[in-house]
């Protein structure tokens, strides 16, 4: 997110003088969700090169007499017979040439006359002749010029382009070495559900120059029915997908993802894809009958685990800043599209997790320091908005090692800050949880956290100490959180062996040793002889069990590489699909754990790490601006929605409760549906290390139309879902689609009568921050909105004017009170601790008393 500053008020200024008013001056973001934009009086060129004849054959009004004079500057050696244009021109090869013929024009009365224009490049000098010439009518000679001129670069736009373009298969790897061969028919297919996305490639080779695409509506089979082209993301890069292509390279890759809103009318969508210097692409979108639910809302559970301190040192920012939490944004939001259930809070520093802070930061000193939950909240905020509430918050505040060696690990670091509020701090050791006294000053810690779950509406969401490994020394453990959290489950990674077995159907919880699990993450990877049944319609799934215990996927990815490209991309379609196998879903992926100075932070501090040893690290790529997507991460994203959709009809086949509400037919039609989904990957899986390999993924993606049976899951999977009462929440929007919210919309004037539609986000020194409907957001100053807009952003944020005995003024919100003594807090977040009530205005005081009562 960039916001565009105080100067800049394009969007309420303008609008009937400046044909960019929609264009945001500031970073050059764009707000023009129409796709405002001046258009010459030609039209558009690119449609000349297909059809040339359409500019050529408008009637021209023919005269038999010669026109008197000549063309001045256009032709030289000018005559009735020939006129030639000789220019040097040294881009073509002699071999290149075209030639046009424009047919006959017949006039009443009047002689026919044949015009044959040629263009040649005898070696390096260029020629166009026109042959045969009757000039027109003196009135018709700015027309004849125009023609003449634009037959002069019609070759330019016509002549073959030294560009060739592919549009390989999603699934298939996609990198710039590759030889490059058109399989099929030129053309880009997404399929997607309602509420979700797909996204292909379309490779552009030797172009030198960066090209752009864009995409304009596409119509529906019916006719009568568009899908917006502000709804198809074009993106661009060999790994990361950038809003701009790299101008220095000569082959490009340009991503077309289709986001599709859950009110889409499922069916066949046609358009085509306009690119700069290449020839157009046709696209077709199939969207499905199945609504998938928002990620974060599946049935098959998911982890993809954030980094916030690795995206502070990769881009050398404060941490906890308003431009750190501007960073993460990208990230979050990548994160809601793809869906996790999970949420790790950095209680402790210097982790295995190379967490340098803590994202709850201490005033004070031990043990009187208080926690400081500003952070928190911001985080929190950020999350509900982009990703969605998770189901379970871990609280990393120890490491497992740190229990059973005391002697090496008899201290523990944490953030202090000097105020509440302020980004950074400052890393300070504090004695060991063990330590006497030590209980009750973590108390409100836990407290906290669940205060702020519970302020920001997150009921369901479940706060978890963490995380166990396999050491099984839980005294001091027990002791220690039986005072501070007795209420609070734990969470563990581990191989469990000598456990108790996994919770069977519908268990909650998970008792080894004393502790209470609410979550387990096994490292196995499936193997064929414990999953994979031919007959799965025969048994429900795994989701069905309240109690989450998940597989990392250990060693799947070849070459224990930890790189995301390492697998092909098919992996990631079926990523979800295998875990699901014999566990809930999958978890422990990394998502931006980038390279800083050469390393990931996994692992810097201690060697416990192998949640990390054997997968991937990142499934983004760092940006200019935060982080990217990738193409893993977008089949990743398709996989995933594929899954969900299968456990809509293997919970229709395998409940006798659902099973009830369907028809033979549609009985049948689902188990058709998800065996020919399920089949193909059942019979190449090897299970155990490696399982998905490159040959299974070639395999599958090469001989196999996923692409149709995809299609057919999910039509039959809408089908099943409405006649069983399985259909998601239409607002469980994709993070992408969410964002804006007609509901939370409203209306807002400038002074000078201009308005605009856009959801209110914040308020803060930046100004009223404002979402757009196309997304963006743009910061404007207070003053220059409507005086009834400015009394609402007060109300709607809390921030007043506070005027002291003196006059003086100050803008801030109120914070607490105990009837003598307020806290208020600025714009910027500092606050003012312990401010006499009598200090302020008579008209601030009744403000006190009538609002806020003393705690």
């Amino acid at each position: 997110m960039r916001k565009s500053g105080f100067g800049d008020l394009a969007r309420f200024e303008g609008f009937d003088r400046d044909p960019h008013a929609l264009h945001l001056a500031v970073r050059q973001a764009n707000t023009d969700p129409l796709q405002v934009r001046t258009k010459g009086t030609l039209g558009d060129f690119r449609n000349m090169r297909s059809n040339p004849t359409t500019f050529l054959s408008e009637t021209l009004a023919i005269d038999d007499s010669p026109t008197s004079g000549a063309f001045t500057g256009d032709l030289t050696n000018s005559s009735h017979g020939k006129n030639e244009i000789n220019n040097q021109h040294k881009g073509f090869s002699p071999a290149r040439q075209a030639f046009f013929w424009i047919f006959s024009v017949q006039g009443e009365g009047r002689p026919s006359i044949q015009k044959t224009f040629s263009y040649c490049c005898p070696e390096q000098s260029c020629q166009l002749r026109v042959e045969n010439f009757v000039p027109l009518h003196r009135t018709s000679i700015p027309m004849i010029l125009a023609k003449i001129l634009f037959l002069f670069l019609l070759p330019f736009l016509v002549l073959p382009l030294s560009a060739q373009v592919y549009t390989p298969d999603p699934a298939q790897p996609i990198t710039k070495d590759q030889r490059w061969q058109q399989e099929g028919a030129l053309a880009v297919r997404l399929v997607a559900p309602r509420n979700g996305a797909a996204t292909a490639p379309i490779v552009v080779t030797g172009q030198s120059s960066a090209p752009r695409a864009r995409v304009g509506n596409l119509t529906h089979e019916n006719g009568r029915t568009a899908f917006p082209g502000s709804q198809i993301i074009v993106r661009y890069g060999w790994e990361g997908m950038a809003p701009e292509a790299n101008g220095d390279d000569n082959d490009h890759v340009i991503w077309i993802t289709a986001e599709v809103p859950p009110e889409t009318t499922p069916g066949n969508y046609r358009g085509e894809i306009n690119i700069t210097g290449a020839p157009s692409v046709p696209i077709q979108l199939e969207v499905g009958q199945w609504l998938a639910p928002r990620p974060n809302n599946y049935k098959v559970w998911q982890e993809y685990f954030h980094s916030p301190e690795t995206i502070a040192r990769y881009y050398d920012v404060e941490i906890w800043s308003d431009e750190h939490f501007e960073l993460m944004e990208p990230s979050l939001r990548l994160l809601g599209q793809v869906g996790t259930h999970v949420m790790y809070l950095p209680g402790a520093g210097r982790t295995h997790f190379g967490n340098e802070h803590t994202i709850v930061r201490w005033i004070g000193d031990n043990p009187r320091a208080q926690p400081d939950f500003s952070a928190v909240q911001k985080y929190f905020e950020m999350w509900d908005r982009l990703v969605g509430p998770p189901r379970i918050i871990i609280s990393y505040s120890h490491e497992p090692r740190w229990w059973t060696e005391p002697d090496r690990y008899d201290t523990i670091q944490v953030t202090t800050n000097n105020q509440s509020g302020q980004p950074g701090g400052s890393l300070t050791e504090w004695p060991h949880y063990s330590q006497s006294g030590q209980a009750a000053q973590w108390r409100p810690y836990y407290e906290g956290l669940q205060e702020q779950m519970q302020s920001i509406g997150w009921r369901d969401s479940e706060l978890m100490v963490g995380m166990v490994g396999d050491d099984r020394d839980f005294e001091s453990r027990i002791n220690f959180y039986r005072e501070v959290a007795p209420d609070l489950r734990w969470a563990t990674f581990t191989h469990a062996r000598g456990d108790p077995e996994i919770p069977d159907q519908f268990e909650e919880n998970w008792v080894v040793a004393g502790l209470n699990f609410g979550y387990a993450v096994l490292p196995y990877t499936p193997r064929r002889n414990r999953a994979l049944s031919e007959d799965p319609l025969s048994s429900e799934g795994n989701w069905n069990n309240s109690f989450p215990y998940l597989s990392s996927m250990r060693s799947s990815i070849p070459d224990n590489m930890g790189d995301m490209y390492q697998a092909h991309p098919f992996f990631w379609r079926y990523l979800s699909l295998a875990s699901v196998s014999t566990y809930r879903g999958f978890a422990r992926q990394g998502f931006d754990w980038w390279r800083v100075d050469g390393r990931p932070l996994i692992g810097r501090y201690h060697r416990w790490n192998n949640l990390f040893r054997d997968n991937t690290r990142t499934l983004t790529h760092p940006g200019e601006n935060g982080a990217l997507s990738s193409h893993p991460l977008e089949m990743a994203r398709e996989g995933n929605a594929a899954t969900e959709a299968m456990t809509v009809i293997q919970d229709a086949l395998t409940l006798s409760d659902l099973r009830s509400e369907l028809s033979s037919d549609l009985k049948e039609l689902a188990e058709e549906a998800y065996m020919e989904y399920y089949n193909p990957f059942q019979a190449v899986y090897q299970g155990g290390r490696r399982e998905m390999h490159d040959n299974m993924a070639r395999q599958m993606s090469r001989e196999w139309e996923w692409q149709n049976t995809l299609r057919k899951l999910y039509d039959v999977a809408g089908e099943v879902a409405a006649a069983t009462g399985q259909e998601a929440d239409p607002d469980g929007q994709t993070a992408a689609v969410s964002l804006f919210r007609e509901s939370d919309a409203r209306t807002w004037t400038n002074q000078e009568g201009r308005e605009i539609t856009a959801m209110f986000v914040s308020y803060d020194t930046s100004g009223v921050n404002l979402l757009l409907e196309d997304l963006q957001e743009v910061a404007v100053p207070l003053d220059s909105l409507s005086p009834e807009d400015q009394e609402w952003v007060r109300e709607e944020s809390g921030y007043r004017i506070w005027r002291n005995q003196q006059g003086a003024e100050i803008e801030a919100r109120l914070i607490n009170t105990d009837g003598q003594n307020v806290t208020i807090e600025r714009l910027d977040g500092q606050q003012f601790v312990d401010v006499p009530l009598r200090a302020f205005s008579e008209e601030d005081r009744n403000y006190v008393r009538q609002n806020y009562s003393p705690n």
